[in-house]
């Protein structure tokens, strides 16, 4: 993927979720990095700067729970993540970020992003309730899931997040909604598919 094409998606998505700083970006997207990840690789850049806001292009990208191995998030492309317990007020459960299948993403440094806020003496407090609004969504839908039957789930995402049934394999999204791998075939198989 070219820069103009990726710098492109990141201002779309940054636009339509109100976090769109011309001149920010055009600073911060310079340093920025187009990263790839092969299959289960933890995604994490430099221990001296571990802190990141990520951007799927390509592929997706589970959130584990680090004491479970359970999935708890998933982000597709054209979403954002984040390892942001760095920035103040972020109250966000600890998740390990790992690739599923070939992943694309461009990575920000949020130390960087802060630097070039006070060098140009911006405040861009829309960034924390949007990554925090993030975060609670996530959250809630996972919450929400956990308590409803296997057909329900299902339904729930269907309507609500229908691109988790088309772009998850059977067996990460069985992980996701904490049921056998065969039990979501066969409710997938009375619902008409596989």
């Amino acid at each position: 993927m070219n820069s103009y094409k990726r710098m492109l998606e990141i201002k779309t998505y940054a636009v339509e979720n109100g976090i769109w700083y011309e001149h920010l970006f055009k600073l911060l997207f310079e340093e920025t990095k187009l990263l790839q990840f092969d299959k289960n690789v933890p995604i994490i850049l430099s221990e001296v700067d571990p802190y990141h806001l990520f951007f799927v292009h390509k592929g997706a990208v589970l959130g584990f729970d680090p004491h479970s191995e359970n999935v708890t998030r998933v982000v597709l492309p054209r979403e954002m993540f984040g390892l942001y317990e760095y920035i103040e007020g972020m109250r966000v459960n600890k998740i390990s970020w790992k690739s599923m299948g070939k992943v694309s993403v461009t990575g920000i440094s949020i130390t960087r992003l802060f630097k070039i806020c006070d060098m140009l003496s911006m405040d861009i407090n829309c960034l924390p309730l949007h990554l925090s609004s993030l975060e609670m969504t996530g959250t809630g839908l996972f919450t929400n899931l956990s308590l409803l039957s296997l057909p329900d789930k299902i339904t729930l995402l269907e309507s609500s997040h229908p691109r988790l049934l088309i772009e998850l394999n059977w067996k990460i999204l069985a992980s996701y909604l904490h049921v056998r791998p065969e039990s979501l075939s066969r409710e997938i198989s009375r619902r008409g598919g596989l």
